[in-house]
């Protein structure tokens, strides 16, 4: 079993994000959108202010996990709330075909390494985090990943491939291996064809991606700090605000999980 197969049956079949993905979707009925069928795109969320706001947070919150940061306001920034609808909610109804819940946040920050690499010799090197490798996540296949980029007053960035050219690199074993600052050998040993996208934040902009399906990095800065919130999205029966208030709101906390879906009489958690 690959990798791909594993994590498919951790989390769709065993984990039940499949079978709670269809029966939300029956219950859902909104026009289908397919993050331009590409598997991710760019988006505005916030203000530069706000942005800026929340990237000042990051200092008294030891930037890891947004332990201090007031999530029910933020996820209302987001999403909208009281009938309000926000681009990124629409978005997000869209493509899913059903309500939606953030089931994850962390703030993260990254400045430039220690000293000048070279890059090109930097693949095997232990000094690169492994989210600044090319990579998929893990979790369930129909879950997405909102980045909000908090600040630019730095050159960093995100590198996406298509969800068509990732899947060449799936196909041909890529998650097999370790995971690789850059991928040219490996495209050229098994002739593949990509073209990676280079995602330039602006404050208050983000990025909308499948992160199962879809291969990504962060990209260091050489100068500034790279500062981002992001959040976790699963399909989910009711609007966000009651998920919010059953679980979230009652002490439910994670920088980057998922709980395991219950579709029986013991509710859509498990305990």
């Amino acid at each position: 079993m690959t990798v791909e197969q594993r994590r498919i049956q951790c989390w769709d079949v065993d984990g039940g994000y499949a079978a709670a993905r269809e029966k939300y979707r029956a219950e859902f009925v909104r026009a289908n959108f397919d993050l331009q069928e590409q598997g991710f795109e760019e988006v505005d969320v916030f203000l530069r202010a706000d942005a800026r706001s929340l990237s000042a947070k990051l200092d008294e919150t030891n930037y890891l996990v947004a332990a201090k940061i007031n999530k029910r306001r933020l996820f209302a920034e987001v999403f909208g709330q009281f009938g309000r609808l926000t681009q990124i909610t629409a978005k997000l109804h869209r493509h899913f075909q059903s309500e939606f819940a953030p089931v994850f946040c962390s703030m993260l920050k990254m400045g430039p390494l220690q000293y000048k690499p070279d890059y090109h010799r930097l693949a095997a090197s232990a000094e690169v985090d492994e989210s600044y490798r090319w990579h998929v996540d893990n979790g369930p296949s129909s879950h997405l990943k909102l980045i909000i980029y908090l600040n630019d007053d730095h050159d960093g960035a995100t590198a996406v491939m298509s969800r068509q050219d990732s899947r060449k690199f799936i196909d041909a074993g890529y998650l097999e291996g370790e995971r690789l600052f850059h991928v040219d050998e490996f495209a050229e040993e098994h002739g593949i064809s990509y073209t990676p996208y280079k995602i330039q934040p602006k404050a208050g902009s983000g990025l909308i991606f499948e992160p199962t399906n879809v291969l990504h990095k962060g990209m260091y800065p050489t100068f500034g700090e790279r500062r981002v919130f992001q959040i976790g999205i699963i399909p989910w029966g009711e609007p966000w605000e009651k998920h919010y208030e059953e679980h979230w709101a009652k002490g439910y906390s994670s920088s980057n999980g998922f709980p395991k879906y219950v579709l029986g009489d013991g509710g859509p958690f498990d305990a």
